[in-house]
């Protein structure tokens, strides 16, 4: 299984907003799924990639087993420093266009956290970024889906994006939640794995005076 068929179908295609996909660990290639499945659904459609902390590797695609003919729907612009990704960010408004499907910015802060841009003009700039990122999803109706783990941006992101969605890593594979979502199954070769949210969902909760027939009643001893 790919990592793109491991994202549940209600999590495949993003709504127009901004997209914050919360992993603690970016190598789950979850982010690369969620393009892949974006090309996918909109073969004609492009993404456009504003790179940081070299996230946009040919490992990394190579990994979540994207085929180059979704490769060549993806047009990546690097920074290396906190001011030549302002710089992009301001520039999407000259390339978003009606073929654009998605944008993706990930470790949004992570240059802005950096030695050389002062604390007070940091800020200052990504408080920009999110603004701007904010308006072109709005103005555009598209989806722009960022990762965030750098402090303290990530709080700055976190208030300020339209849905989160919460990626684990766990034995069986990923586990996705959002406001309305949670991954209860997981799915294998020759196989799928349950969970106890699968079952509730599937045939409710007990009630609670069925359940209390179920406990184990006191015992009365016999004293003799």
């Amino acid at each position: 299984m790919t990592l793109s068929e491991s994202i549940p179908p209600e999590l495949a295609e993003l709504e127009p907003g901004l997209t914050y996909l919360d992993t603690a660990d970016p190598r789950t290639g979850a982010l690369h799924g969620m393009v892949e499945l974006s090309l996918t659904a909109e073969p004609t459609g492009e993404i456009l990639w504003v790179d940081a902390r070299n996230s946009a590797t040919t490992y990394a695609f190579a990994d979540a087993t994207i085929q180059h003919r979704v490769l060549s729907g993806i047009q990546v612009a690097r920074a290396f420093t906190a001011y030549q990704h302002h710089s992009l960010i301001h520039q999407l408004v000259e390339h978003i266009d009606e073929q654009t499907a998605l944008v993706v910015t990930p470790c949004l802060g992570a240059l802005y956290a950096d030695d050389d841009v002062p604390d007070v003009e940091a800020a200052m700039l990504f408080a920009d970024i999110i603004d701007t990122l904010d308006r072109l999803a709005e103005e555009h109706a598209i989806p722009i889906l960022v990762t965030a783990t750098t402090t303290p941006f990530v709080n700055e992101v976190v208030t300020r994006v339209d849905r989160t969605i919460t990626i684990t890593q766990t034995d069986l594979g990923l586990a996705f939640e959002t406001d309305t979502f949670q991954t209860t199954v997981y799915h294998g070769p020759g196989y799928w794995q349950t969970t106890i949210p699968y079952w509730v969902d599937l045939f409710g909760h007990i009630d609670p005076a069925v359940e209390a027939m179920w406990e184990p009643q006191p015992s009365l001893a016999t004293l003799g």
